[in-house]
């Protein structure tokens, strides 16, 4: 199947937040933020010194989800997928995974910098002057989420991998269960569950992806960990999970349909 763009309304970002110690977390088991929790829109240099839009996400963890244009245009060329170490009030990322659903290809990548919380985050591309990136925290965006009872619907869009950019309907309920069908002929299905995050602007999200016979199912018959941003205004939500392999990503993007 030919692959497709998805263009979105949304510019791509990454996230910032905190409190000015060196540390990067300070509680237990996840449940305080990293001074870069959040959402951030800004944009990178790529290797052909070409500009490409960016919507980035960094959880609570420091972990981080990079959503990059294709050059020049609007829309989700690819992710990147890897997690920032702090110093002082500078970062940096090494061994980030990058999935470029463009060219079908991974490879890896690293970022590197300094940020000012709940402002921004700028350096450059593997540690090259030539592949600046910039960062501006969206105090909008990283609010925190509503609940699951803001997300309970039925959505329909495109997922895309890096084989594959395919019509996909998911539904969400009340308790945070959620199934879809992936496909139109070689139909496959996944089900899994969104759960709340405490201070944040993403849920979590696990799914379980199941083929029939002869079929794929995109990444394969597997389960897979990522998050979901509710973009309550457009009525849409985007879905981006990594498999744990890391030999592949799936982005999911759709708008709620009426009931």
């Amino acid at each position: 199947m030919k692959k497709q763009c998805v263009v979105v309304g949304l510019a791509l970002a990454l996230c910032g937040c905190g409190d000015g110690s060196d540390d990067i977390f300070s509680g237990v088991d996840g449940s305080s933020s990293s001074r870069l929790t959040g959402v951030y829109s800004g944009s990178f240099t790529d290797e052909n010194l070409s500009q490409r839009s960016v919507l980035g996400i960094i959880e609570k963890n420091s972990n981080f989800w990079l959503l990059y244009s294709p050059s020049g245009s609007s829309g989700y060329a690819g992710v990147m997928r890897g997690r920032f170490s702090l110093s002082s009030n500078n970062f940096n990322a090494n061994g980030i995974r990058n999935y470029n659903f463009d060219l079908n290809t991974t490879s890896t990548a690293v970022l590197n910098g300094s940020y000012t919380a709940e402002r921004n985050l700028q350096g450059n591309v593997n540690n090259s002057i030539n592949q600046p990136f910039n960062l501006i925290y969206n105090s909008e965006l990283s609010q925190d989420h509503t609940g699951i009872s803001s997300l309970v619907g039925r959505y329909s869009g495109l997922t895309t991998t890096l084989l594959n950019s395919v019509t996909t309907t998911v539904n969400i309920d009340s308790s945070g269960v959620i199934s879809g069908i992936v496909g139109e002929q070689e139909k496959c299905a996944f089900a899994g569950r969104v759960s709340s995050e405490n201070n944040a602007p993403y849920y979590k999200i696990h799914l379980v992806f199941t083929g029939s016979a002869g079929t794929n199912c995109l990444i394969g018959e597997q389960e897979v960990d990522g998050i979901l941003l509710n973009q309550i205004e457009s009525q849409s939500i985007y879905i981006v999970t990594e498999n744990s392999n890391q030999q592949d990503a799936a982005l999911f993007i759709g708008r709620k349909l009426a009931d």
